[in-house]
């Protein structure tokens, strides 16, 4: 089915050419990526474009130094990694206590820029 997906989007061409393993992975890679940019919602839309832009995954491979503030908290971790990956982050967000005209869904959308939850630490679930 990808084959017959990737020869009407016409990349015949490059798969009947003699070509690098890395060209074809980067064709492949871009369909599906539309496909699934095609098949998001417009926060999960949002997500994608950011968590695929360039340098986007710097923050993983940062060594951690607790003086210069660059370090997270196991919880804090999770959290962050289950939001990159678009998984459920459990709703956890302490911003239903002190800002009860937000509206919460499982995915901390909401808390991400609230005023009333300064830091990542009050949605981690420890």
């Amino acid at each position: 089915m990808l084959f017959h997906h990737l020869r009407q989007s016409g990349v015949e061409d490059v798969l009947t050419s003699p070509i690098l393993q890395k060209v074809l992975a980067n064709k492949v890679d871009n369909h599906l990526f539309n496909l699934l940019m095609e098949n998001s919602s417009p926060a999960d839309k949002a997500r994608l474009l950011s968590v695929s832009s360039p340098h986007a995954a710097s923050w993983v491979s940062v060594i951690p130094s607790e003086g210069l503030g660059l370090h997270l908290q196991p919880s804090e971790f999770q959290v962050a990694i289950k939001w990159w990956l678009g998984l459920d982050t459990a709703g956890g967000s302490m911003c239903a206590l002190l800002c009860p005209e937000s509206v919460l869904d499982s995915f901390d959308h909401h808390a991400l820029t609230c005023k009333m939850s300064p830091t990542i630490i009050n949605f981690a679930i420890p």
